[in-house]
């Protein structure tokens, strides 16, 4: 009998481990950057001019999983980032300029597409998280351009094959 209890103590425990690693997909549909009116003094809304396919002002997650370039260093250093979270919906960029990107940590784990990362304005990152097999060309900032790249492996828990990329 405890070696049933036991059993299913571990059954329900690795469920609900499986259930906690499984990422929420917002539908395509959902938007995740809504762009205001293309101004001299909103430059951070003209980065996504080219993402928003049907110029509704609004990039969803389909316009953003379909962009292969994305330019948030328009407008140099007056478009100041500081959260760049919205990048796991771009992962099929072949390039990318984070702009002024204020973060420490840029993490584009999910772009294994990538070719080319334009860091030129950068100039507070340490450290690039990049997927394993992916050696996009980097621009680095002026400076001394000490950074850590750590390489990291992406594992789908719905595709057992993701475990040999």
């Amino acid at each position: 009998m405890k070696k049933i209890l036991l059993l299913a103590s571990l059954m329900m425990f690795c469920i609900a481990a499986t259930a906690q690693t499984k990422t929420h997909t917002p539908p395509s549909d959902s938007v995740i950057v809504e762009i205001e009116a293309y101004t001299i003094n909103n430059v951070f809304s003209k980065c996504f001019e080219n993402c928003d396919k049907d110029k509704d002002g609004k990039v969803t997650v389909a316009e953003a999983a379909a962009a292969d370039t994305l330019m948030l260093g328009y407008g140099g250093r007056k478009n100041i980032i500081n959260d760049l979270s919205i990048l796991k919906f771009f992962p099929n960029l072949k390039f990318l300029d984070p702009g002024n990107y204020t973060g420490e940590v840029l993490d584009i784990r999910n772009m294994k597409k990538l070719e080319e990362l334009n860091l030129r304005l950068a100039v507070f990152l340490k450290k690039i998280i990049i997927p394993t097999g992916c050696f996009p060309k980097i621009i680095y900032p002026a400076g001394d351009g000490e950074f850590i790249i750590e390489r990291v492996r992406i594992v789908d828990p719905d595709n057992p094959m993701s475990w040999f990329d």
